[in-house]
């Protein structure tokens, strides 16, 4: 797995709080189709993160730990009436392949120097 170099997207959105959270949205230099997305309390701790990657999707939740996901994009999934091609819908999946690509793409990450020490901490990845 190749390293992936990521960067803020600085927005007034990142700046704002929002029912008690801030969002920040982090792309990769070299591989835009991977992005990431952080949720932030008020005193800095890390509440929810995502990583978007080949239309597969790894989420931490501070309550609820890991859970993997697939995009209505990605090959497999059936075209049902409610689900449009040109939209992005989630659905959840067991799939440990996903979770394991996941933390293997953060693990060979290297992210904003604002970010790294708790994504790392929080999510266990070294």
């Amino acid at each position: 797995m190749r390293e992936v170099q990521f960067y803020e997207i600085k927005s007034k959105k990142s700046e704002e709080f929002i029912n008690g959270v801030r969002q920040v949205t982090l792309s990769s230099v070299e591989l835009p189709q991977i992005n990431c997305f952080l949720w932030f309390g008020e005193i800095g701790e890390m509440k929810h993160f995502q990583i978007i990657f080949d239309e597969k999707l790894l989420e931490w939740h501070l309550e609820r730990g890991f859970s993997v996901s697939v995009t209505n994009r990605r090959s497999g999934i059936q075209e049902k009436i409610g689900v449009s091609k040109g939209s992005r819908t989630i659905h959840a999946v067991e799939d440990n392949n996903i979770l394991k690509e996941g933390l293997e793409i953060i693990k060979n990450s290297v992210f904003p120097e604002d970010y790294i020490k708790i994504l790392k901490q929080t999510l266990a990845v070294q």
